[in-house]
């Protein structure tokens, strides 16, 4: 090796002279001298001689001390400069290479003689010169440098890195350069490769739209992704080598920590839900936290994501508090509404009114399509094709079979929801059953009413037609012998002319325009002396049961009204049976009607009679009921009955103040069921004058119909009483021959109905002349008696028989002279 460790200016040391030797023991310069004692000295004696060779022989062991550790220093050097490092000696002022180890030349490709003497510039040894100066700078400072990275010039061009050490020394009194540099390729190249490997590793958790963190056993941040960074607001080098603890609250610090403890001890991978607070804002995050082992080092570390949820949990207790307000009026709603399926109409929720409108319960119909239980296929084509076609659908009248097997009438109102991402139909339901059942019924009442309007006029026009038939009959059978041809005839035409009063006062019945006799009658002799007839007529095959309580209490009505009402109820029940037989079943009980007894909520309450009459005949149809009290309608074949049987039931039972229902069902018979008020509910009795003969007069009487033929009549009629008679057709007429001489009459008698001017009419200007005039009028139409009745007028019904037109005459004329005596006496 060219570099030697100890270095003389010869090899023969010379008295005092100093000497130097190089012992790099950590770079450190011993210098030491060699001295030569002197064999004989005449002024020493013998101890003085003694004590210089013992001090001879002292520094001589010192010295030999020194070289065994210069040797010990230069064989550490030997092994230095053999070493894989490359090592030089460089003189400060100059640059100049003095010496270096053959690893040197070995790695730069130079040789000896190519650096020994020369600069490292001279030999092209830094690839960068301000590195040089930046490492001189950094020595004379600090008088050493460690680990400067930098790189070399190979010999061929090459530029290798290296890691340099230095440190300045004195040799031979100059100041020196020892520098060991070490190859660092592999080094940068590992580097290069983690790097690289790195930005690989950043590259994949950066493109994660959540935040990536790896936690060491100390619960401090060794990698984190860019997502972060931005939920902590912070810089990487912030974070990198922090805890919770240095940005989020104690004791949310303190549940992190837990949690990740957990995962350290127990290896198990932790998700849960958490609350953070970063720069005063509270978030809900999502963690999932996993074990990893280097498998190196066998460190553990935490490699965790995080996924801010504040916004999916604002939503979905947003979503909670809708679907909460959703479900309470879902459920609350006194509508009855359902949730289904858009393809399969399956049925996924309902609520209670939808149970109590189906009379199904939840469990029974959930699941279930619409169609197998409800509606057909057909309905729900029709609702799906108008939904899709508006988008929604308001008001769509849909019938459906309930679990009673009745038909439901609704109004549907749907729209398509979403909930929880699935389409579903949402529909309510409107019941409008009962309200179509009020509207038939008041369309029935309606037509019923105006069919009574219509048979009323047609009654007062056959009165008028009848009444002169029945006056003429009766003036001549007065006229005759009774034994003669023309009093039998004028009978006969009587008793024809009777029937079709009967007639016309069916028809009036049916329109509640007759005004009979009411009185407190008992009503079940009425009803099993019906009965008793009855039973004469009917087959033996029909069975008739009765259940008449005689406790039930008294009604006010008419008899005859009574009588008719059980014998049109019983015949009817009676003809339903009449090819098969069976059972004809009449019951009478007193019931309590409360509010909720009556589909009618106007029907007045309390206690009322109820007549029931039913027939296990052939029942009817549901379109044959809505028309059974309609006047001329009926099933029976021609000449088995008018039509006008149930409707004059119908009227009875409404005069007096009752209701009528019927069920009934084809092929299982009927049952009309009939309330009419007890007494005690009706209140007070109506006053009913009674019957008396009155014998015929003298006065003087002004007649008015516009009907000659009527007028004739009772002009006959009158004038056998006695009476004095001004006969006239025109209302016009008559009043203005009244205002001519009005006390000349002692009465007047008008028609109702006439043309220009009524008999109400006249007879209100009549009373303006003549206050205490006394009028009769005589209609056959009593609904104009009902709405235009005055308290100073008398009233009759066409026709009248001339018994009852002589009492009515008397009566009036009485009356007023009665009223006229008052008036005087006063």
């Amino acid at each position: 090796m060219p570099f030697s460790l100890y270095q003389y200016s010869d090899m023969k040391p010379k008295p005092y002279e100093p000497h130097w030797a190089l012992s790099f023991c950590g770079t450190v310069l011993v210098q030491h001298s060699s001295i030569r004692l002197p064999l004989k000295d005449e002024s020493m004696n013998i101890e003085a001689l003694q004590n210089k060779i013992k001090k001879s022989e002292s520094e001589t062991s010192r010295l030999k001390n020194v070289e065994r550790k210069l040797s010990d220093c230069e064989q550490k050097l030997k092994a230095l400069m053999a070493g894989p490092d490359c090592i030089t000696i460089t003189r400060l002022k100059d640059g100049k290479i003095i010496e270096a180890n053959d690893h040197f030349f070995k790695t730069t490709g130079h040789n000896r003689d190519d650096v020994i003497g020369r600069t490292a510039k001279e030999i092209n040894g830094w690839a960068n010169p301000d590195d040089r100066q930046l490492f001189i700078r950094i020595l004379d400072e600090k008088e050493e440098v460690s680990n400067f990275e930098t790189s070399f010039c190979h010999k061929d061009g090459g530029i290798v890195p290296y890691s340099m050490s230095a440190r300045l020394i004195e040799l031979n009194g100059e100041k020196c350069i020892i520098s060991i540099t070490r190859d660092i390729t592999d080094r940068k190249k590992a580097e290069e490769d983690l790097q690289r490997s790195q930005s690989f590793l950043y590259n994949i958790i950066n493109a994660f739209d959540d935040p990536v963190f790896v936690k060491d056993e100390d619960h401090r941040w060794v990698i984190l992704n860019d997502k972060s960074c931005q939920l902590a607001g912070r810089s990487r080098e912030e974070l990198i080598g922090k805890t919770d603890y240095d940005f989020v609250p104690k004791e949310e610090a303190d549940v992190f920590w837990q949690k990740d403890q957990l995962v350290f001890d127990t290896g198990k991978t932790n998700i849960n839900e958490e609350k953070i607070t970063l720069h005063g804002k509270t978030h809900t995050i999502s963690t999932q936290k996993t074990l990893f082992i280097d498998s190196e080092s066998g460190k553990k570390y935490i490699v965790g994501t995080i996924r801010d949820i504040t916004e999916q949990k604002q939503a979905e207790e947003a979503l909670k508090e809708s679907e909460a307000k959703f479900r309470s009026l879902f459920d609350l709603s006194p509508q009855a509404i359902a949730l289904s399926e858009i393809d399969s109409g399956r049925l996924v929720d309902v609520n209670d009114n939808f149970c109590r409108l189906t009379g199904y319960t939840k469990s029974d119909i959930l699941q279930k399509r619409t169609t197998d239980i409800f509606y057909s296929k057909a309905n729900r084509k029709k609702f799906l094709n108008e939904l899709k076609r508006s988008g929604e659908i308001r008001g769509l009248a849909m019938d459906f079979k309930i679990k009673s097997g009745e038909i439901a009438n609704t109004l549907m109102f749907s729209k398509i929801i979403q909930i929880l991402g699935q389409s579903l139909i949402l529909t309510i339901f409107f019941d409008i059953t009962e309200k179509k059942r009020l509207e038939s019924k008041l369309h029935q009442i309606q037509r019923l009413e105006a069919i009574g309007t219509l048979a009323g006029g047609i009654a007062h026009d056959f009165n008028n037609i009848l009444f002169p038939i029945i006056g003429y009959a009766e003036l001549m059978m007065e006229e005759v012998q009774e034994e003669s041809f023309i009093h039998h005839a004028s009978s006969e035409i009587l008793a024809a002319a009777r029937r079709a009063q009967e007639l016309a006062q069916q028809i009036l019945t049916f329109s509640r325009e007759s005004v009979p006799e009411l009185k407190p009658i008992k009503i079940q002799p009425i009803i099993q002396e019906a009965l008793k007839f009855i039973r004469s007529t009917i087959p033996s095959t029909i069975e008739i049961r009765q259940e008449i309580r005689e406790s039930c209490p008294l009604l006010i009505a008419n008899q005859v009204q009574i009588h008719q009402l059980i014998m049109n109820l019983v015949t009817n029940a009676s003809h339903a049976m009449e090819d098969h037989g069976g059972v004809l079943e009449v019951s009478l009980e007193e019931v309590d009607l409360g509010p909720t007894n009556r589909d009618d909520p106007e029907f007045p309450h309390g206690n009322h009679l109820c007549l029931t009459v039913s027939d296990t005949g052939t029942g009817m149809t549901e379109a044959v009921r809505e028309r059974i009290f309609e006047p001329y309608f009926t099933t029976k074949e021609k000449g088995k009955g008018t039509g006008l049987g149930l409707s004059v039931v119908h009227g009875i039972v409404k005069s007096l103040g009752g209701d009528i229902g019927v069920s009934t069902k084809p092929g299982k018979g009927s049952t009309f069921t009939v309330y009419l008020p007890a007494i005690n509910t009706i209140g007070k009795r109506p006053k009913n004058s009674a019957a008396k003969p009155v014998p015929g007069g003298t006065e003087q009487i002004l007649l008015v119909d516009d009907e000659e033929p009527i007028v004739r009549m009772e002009e006959e009629m009158l004038k056998r009483l006695g009476y004095r008679l001004v006969p006239r057709t025109s209302s016009i007429e008559a009043l203005e021959a009244f205002r001519a001489q009005p006390d000349k009459f002692d009465l007047v008698i008008t028609d109702m109905t006439m043309p220009n001017m009524t008999g109400v009419r006249l007879a209100k200007e009549i009373l303006k002349i003549r206050s205490d005039i006394p009028i009769i009028l005589c209609t056959g139409y009593s609904e104009k008696i009902s709405k235009e009745k005055l308290s100073a007028i008398s009233y009759v019904m066409k026709p009248v028989s001339m018994s009852q037109i002589a009492r009515t005459i008397r009566e009036a004329l009485d009356k007023g002279l009665a009223g006229a005596k008052r008036k005087k006496h006063v």
